[in-house]
């Protein structure tokens, strides 16, 4: 039968990050032309964006129960990554919604490009606070090993002999 993965947040978390970076291309396109509805392309990718974010945020905090003992190094990496998630979902919505505007309201004269110029700052705003949580994520796990088993006893020591003398020649 259908399982959920275990740890839940990394399998949601790749979704919206793809969704909202997706998005935030097409917001810039939108600046440049209206064709290939891409302002309605948009708006969908940055509110399913934004939805999944929220996945993402709720299943890190269930993730973050179940870490345990951190490192003070680790754990202020991990106070570092949810904050910066949770202002990039608000963002997402935020983003999400001018979209919606930029899609489906005719603005004319002047300020007929303020939403679609409006969208694309705010994506990009929010891309960089997704590739700032990414990246401590990925320190998290990579250097402090944070949501892995530890596999460090389970290596034979042969093989690490091994590859120390092939590495070698």
């Amino acid at each position: 039968m259908f399982q959920l993965p275990d740890p839940l947040h990394p399998a949601i978390v790749h979704f919206p990050i793809v969704l909202l970076l997706i998005g935030a291309a097409g917001a810039v396109v939108s600046v440049f032309t209206e064709r290939w509805n891409v302002r309605k392309w948009t708006a969908l990718l940055l509110i399913g964006g934004a939805l999944g974010a929220f996945a993402a945020t709720w299943s890190g905090n269930q993730a973050k129960e179940t870490v345990g003992t951190l490192t003070e190094s680790a754990e202020t990496l991990l106070d570092n990554h949810e904050e910066l998630a949770e202002t990039a979902r608000n963002i997402a919505i935020f983003a999400g919604l001018v979209a919606l505007v930029s899609a489906f309201v005719k603005w004319k004269g002047a300020l007929r490009h303020v939403p679609t110029v409006t969208t694309a700052v705010v994506s990009l705003i929010c891309v960089c606070y997704i590739v700032a949580a990414a990246h401590l994520g990925g320190k998290m796990v990579y250097l402090h090993g944070v949501g892995t088993a530890s596999v460090a006893n389970t290596v034979p020591s042969s093989l690490g002999q091994n590859r120390g003398a092939s590495e070698r020649d």
